[in-house]
């Protein structure tokens, strides 16, 4: 069982990480990179959304580290 929970964490890190990646090249291929440039605050949310799965990654690797060794992370 604490296999099944790791890997589904590390799985839905993966998911995550696919999606926003498929967005960040899909927003960018579509408007083009200079539109991102003319536009402050759409500029900060771009950044903030394209290097939200760093935060996933961290959260996702903790809990699933402690699915292994044992002890149940509170969620």
């Amino acid at each position: 069982m604490k296999k099944v929970v790791a890997g589904a964490l590390i799985g839905a890190a993966t998911a995550y990480t696919l999606i926003i990646a498929f967005m960040v090249v899909f927003t960018v291929g579509f408007f083009g990179a200079r539109s991102l440039r003319g536009d402050g605050i759409g500029l900060v949310v771009f950044f903030l959304i394209a290097v939200s799965p760093v935060a996933v990654w961290l959260y996702c690797l903790k809990h699933a580290k402690a699915w292994l060794r044992g002890g149940q992370p509170p969620f």
